[in-house]
């Protein structure tokens, strides 16, 4: 069996997802004064260094079996080095509904601290407050994934305070 449409398939919805939420809201974030998501990140982290994790996650439209339409999930996320330390790193994507979450957002933020716990390595989390979304079944089950993972490392002793650089908390705004 030929698996390259798949394959195929697979890198168009990476080159999707690097669209962000199009090239009018990201000019309208530039014209803000604001860098996107993905050159924040490259900013921080050592060149080259950034691996994303999960840029196949989001919702993708088709017409009669072929890829028409994807909308990444709003959350990038990756390991990566700064300073020449490896770190896990994640944000909210502005250009994609606002940042608002939605249930992929959340199970890609707990995959986030599950990750960075279990390669023992640090989290840094760029926050910015939104106005927030409604909360669906899927994100309150992310949620509740979360709060538990929390009580866990806070009973291994690997719960660390969180140092913040804005007055957003680190569950939004």
């Amino acid at each position: 069996m030929n698996w390259q449409p798949e394959i195929d398939e697979l890198h168009q919805r990476e080159r999707l997802a690097h669209h962000m939420g199009g090239k009018e809201k990201v000019a309208k974030h530039h014209a803000q004064g604001r860098l996107t998501v993905r050159e924040r990140i490259e900013a921080l982290f050592d060149t080259g260094t950034f691996h994303e994790i999960g840029a196949l996650a989001g919702t993708a439209e088709y017409n009669e079996g072929q890829l028409t339409e994807f909308r990444p999930a709003n959350f990038v996320f990756g390991t990566g080095r700064i300073d020449g330390r490896k770190v896990v790193v994640g944000r909210d994507d502005f250009t994609v509904r606002g940042g608002a979450a939605d249930a992929a957002v959340m199970g890609k933020q707990v995959y986030s601290e599950q990750l960075a716990n279990s390669l023992q390595i640090p989290i840094v989390r760029l926050v910015d407050g939104t106005g927030g979304g409604g909360l669906t079944v899927e994100g309150a089950e992310a949620m509740i994934r979360l709060v538990d993972l929390c009580r866990t490392l806070r009973h291994r002793g690997d719960y660390r305070p969180q140092r913040h650089t804005s007055p957003a908390l680190r569950m939004g705004a």
